[in-house]
């Protein structure tokens, strides 16, 4: 807020669908962008007796190419924030919900902790597999 302008408000729910959007939206954006302009080569194949594909592969058109690569790093690096924002939310949601009974408590607990764990870990696979491309360090990846 600058002098009593608010400069930018969005609810939490229309955060989380933008989100959700990001991933889907840079992949159609890449694999479009291979079919216009690198078709030949993104969809080439090293099958001695195949034709070429007709779709480029996914990492192909992520990973391959220079805008493309770019624009997936942006879309997944923007789209990382609020996902560990939302892992926050729903931790302490739980941790409020699962405060009754003791015995259930301590299992829900448990449960609630594995499941951010599992999520963390979803979330930073996505980033290294992004950031770090199997042509770029294939030990890595």
């Amino acid at each position: 807020m600058i002098h009593g302008i608010v400069l930018f408000k969005c609810s939490l729910p229309k955060l989380f669908c933008a989100t959700c959007i990001l991933p889907l939206s840079g992949l159609l954006f890449c694999e479009i962008w291979s079919l216009i302009y690198v078709y030949e080569s993104s969809t080439k194949t090293y099958c001695l007796y195949a034709r070429n594909n007709f779709m480029p592969s996914v990492s192909v058109a992520i990973g391959s190419y220079t805008p493309q690569k770019y624009v997936w790093n942006i879309t997944i690096a923007v789209h990382t924030a609020p996902r560990l924002l939302m892992m926050l939310a729903y931790y302490n949601l739980y941790k409020r919900l699962f405060q009754w009974e003791e015995c259930l408590s301590k299992f829900f607990r448990l449960l609630s902790l594995m499941s951010q764990l599992l999520n963390m870990t979803e979330i930073l696979t996505l980033i290294g597999l992004s950031f770090v491309t199997s042509q770029d360090n294939y030990g890595i990846n």
